[in-house]
Parts: C-alpha cells; sequence; structure tokens
C-alpha cells in the first residue's frame, strides 16, 4: 500500500463528513459500551416560522455537545440565548445528561 496523503478539504461533501463522525461515533461506543445517542436542536422562530436563534448539539455519553448557540443581531441581548440554553439543558436532563460543553466567544 502506498503511503496515505493528508488533503485539506475545507468544503468537503455531506457524505464524507458523515462518513468520519459515524467511524468516530463507532469507536467511542466500542470503547465506552455507551450507545446512546441523539441530536439536539432548539430554535427561536418568530409568528412566521423564521429562525431568530438556535441551539444545536448532540447527547452522547451523558453529556450534551451543544456546538452552535447563536441568535439573530435584532434579538441580542434581550435573553433569549440563556433561553435557548435552558430549553437545551432542560431537554439533554430529559435524555439523562450529567453535564454541558459548549466553547463559546465573547467579543
Amino acid at each position: 500500500m502506498r503511503e496515505p496523503k493528508i488533503t485539506s478539504e475545507p468544503h468537503a461533501s455531506p457524505e464524507d463528513a458523515a462518513f468520519v463522525r459515524e467511524a468516530l461515533a463507532l469507536h467511542n461506543v466500542a470503547v465506552t459500551q455507551d450507545a446512546y445517542y441523539s441530536p439536539l436542536a432548539i430554535f427561536l422562530r418568530d409568528e412566521r416560522g423564521a429562525i431568530l436563534g438556535d441551539a444545536l448539539g448532540a447527547v452522547w455519553g451523558g453529556w450534551l455537545d451543544l456546538t452552535f448557540l447563536w441568535v439573530a443581531e435584532p434579538l441580542r441581548g434581550q435573553g433569549y440565548g440563556g433561553k435557548l440554553l435552558e430549553a437545551a439543558e432542560e431537554e439533554a436532563r430529559e435524555h439523562g445528561c450529567r453535564g454541558v460543553h459548549l466553547s463559546t466567544h465573547s467579543f
């Protein structure tokens, strides 16, 4: 077999990204024996259904890994981010989570 090569693919196909996520998930389940996984998606919507904010992540291993927490600019500073986080935490508790991992920035 030839030496594998490392490539930069910032616009990788959804199929390639899904392959990597699934391969990692299978490894994690094999090592930990914890097979429970659930995506989490909480939205803030206006009366027309347009998205004004979201909390997106996944539950696995007794933890919520919150990948995105976003509120549209006109609604920032009004407590909606906290409400989205609270809703995500409540749903995570319903899934038996004992913690949340969230990485964020303050500008």
